[in-house]
């Protein structure tokens, strides 16, 4: 009997893992529908099957984040000697770190508001970790650099010895690369962070502070909300690095920051807060409502005002201010649907409880998740600008297609929501695997919205099947190239 059962569990193993990773065609159709303001149809949830083979993508793209794409606690991308090598050479795309971190702290704490496992806090906490570690590197205490790592680790070395440029009068560091001071001259940090990398920090502390009680975490995160907070009062919110790097913060980023402080102390920060969003309201100069993601130009501002938004809305009390952000991240919603682009739909459906049943945000969130490829996640450039099969025009002096693709026409990168999805021509063709944090944050927000639920999924019995867009798996290496696009896509 037990031979019989084993015999049905390989042939159902065969049959799961032969199941594609495509869409059908119904789904994909409902989906180019939405790119062109129009249904076609209706969606068809995920089957059992496809649920199954989601969930174990997101097991292998955490268990891969967590063993290779932390660096002391930051987000990394990271550089092979070649295709075929297993030897890490260099940490690359460090110019976004900050705020992938800070969205990898989003995360993890959505994930363990779903399966609550003690390994999701030490992820947290490792990360937090390195973000203190980051906001007391700089010799300005709060200042939030764009990367933090060990001066002697070559793959470190190989990356900050560039960044910014030269500075031939400091040979081995980038314009932008300076030694920590103090305690701190074992490290290196990178300067010139962006309104994205302070909107991406603050969004994964807030959620944090509404997700978990653990109260090593809480304190982890008032520390360095405390410090960042200061430093932006000290500096009259403006992002200042000391290093001559200067940025001025839009309200809505100001907002955002006050109000996580606010629930750390309240007594503090209050008054600073109740000031700044009764004017944020009453103004409006930096409504998010007319902010939402352009078709044809870059949504990275787009997206991380929203996160700010979102920051805002999960933890106001004041019901009247809740009305409105909820107003507001609606608006910014049905504006950005055509897109194509998950983080809109789970800020919306992150805004309300219950959950909104919109099977338009169901389809995107579904549609895009589930045609993601399997990791790991090489960068490749795509090119579309000699596909005639594709409609395109052009606007603000580039081309691009008229409609959103599938994520089989869009090129690989390191955070693919905060890229356009109408790009005719991005990615580069390098040995460099990305971490899937893409992929991993809309899908664990996904299953706590009940978008994506596998709960009661039996996983024993189905593998992923590896996503090959027109390349071949690379012999003999463990890291199988599974997003190669083929020549002239």
């Amino acid at each position: 009997m037990s031979l019989f059962y084993s015999l049905i569990s390989l042939f159902l193993l065969v049959v799961f893992s032969a199941v594609g990773g495509e869409l059908s065609p119904s789904q994909q159709n409902f989906l180019a529908g939405l790119a062109r303001d129009r249904y076609a149809g209706r969606w068809l949830n995920l089957t059992t099957n496809q649920l199954k083979e989601l969930r174990l993508k997101a097991e292998d793209y955490g268990q891969r984040f967590r063993d290779r794409h932390l660096s002391d606690g930051m987000v990394v991308s990271l550089r092979y000697r070649s295709l075929q090598s297993n030897e890490v050479i260099s940490y690359e795309n460090l110019e976004k770190s900050a705020a992938h971190t800070g969205l990898y702290l989003g995360t993890c704490a959505y994930r363990w508001m779903v399966l609550r496992e003690s390994e999701n806090l030490k992820d947290i906490r490792m990360a937090l970790t390195g973000l203190n570690r980051a906001v007391q590197s700089t010799g300005r205490s709060g200042v939030i650099p764009r990367f933090v790592g060990k001066a002697e680790d070559s793959r470190y070395r190989e990356a900050y010895s560039k960044f910014g440029g030269e500075d031939p009068q400091r040979l081995g560091f980038g314009r932008l690369a300076f030694r920590g001071e103090g305690e701190q001259t074992n490290l290196v940090w990178l300067g010139g962070a962006t309104r994205e990398d302070y909107a991406g920090v603050n969004w994964g502390l807030s959620t944090l502070l509404v997700s978990t009680r653990d109260l090593e975490i809480r304190n982890q995160v008032s520390n360095i909300v405390v410090r960042v907070v200061s430093r932006l009062d000290q500096d009259s919110w403006r992002l200042n690095d000391g290093k001559g790097e200067f940025s001025f913060i839009d309200p809505v980023l100001v907002t955002a920051w006050l109000r996580t402080a606010v629930v750390i102390d309240p007594k503090k920060y209050s008054e600073k807060y109740n000031k700044q969003v009764t004017e944020l309201h009453g103004s409006r100069k930096s409504d998010l409502s007319d902010s939402g993601f352009c078709r044809y130009g870059d949504p990275a501002p787009a997206f991380f005002r929203l996160a700010n938004l979102m920051a805002l809305n999960q933890s106001e009390t004041n019901y009247a201010r809740h009305i409105i952000f909820q107003e507001m991240i609606s608006k910014v919603w049905r504006q950005s649907q055509a897109v194509l682009n998950p983080w809109p739909a789970l800020v919306y459906l992150g805004a309300f409880e219950p959950t909104p049943t919109d099977s338009t945000a169901w389809a995107i969130l579904q549609g895009l998740l589930y045609e993601y490829p399997s990791a790991p996640r090489w960068s490749a450039r795509l090119n579309l600008s000699e596909n005639r099969e594709i409609d395109q025009l052009q606007a603000n002096g580039e081309r691009w297609t008229r409609y959103a693709q599938l994520i089989s026409k869009r090129p690989s990168v390191p955070f693919l929501w905060s890229y356009p999805s109408t790009q005719t021509v991005g990615g580069l063709d390098e040995p460099v695997v990305h971490p899937g944090l893409d992929f991993l944050l809309a899908y664990w927000m996904a299953r706590h919205f009940g978008v994506t639920p596998s709960d009661e999924l039996d996983l024993s019995i189905t593998q992923i099947k590896p996503r090959v867009f027109g390349g071949a798996a690379i012999s003999g290496s463990s890291l199988q190239a599974t997003n190669r696009p083929a020549a002239g896509q």
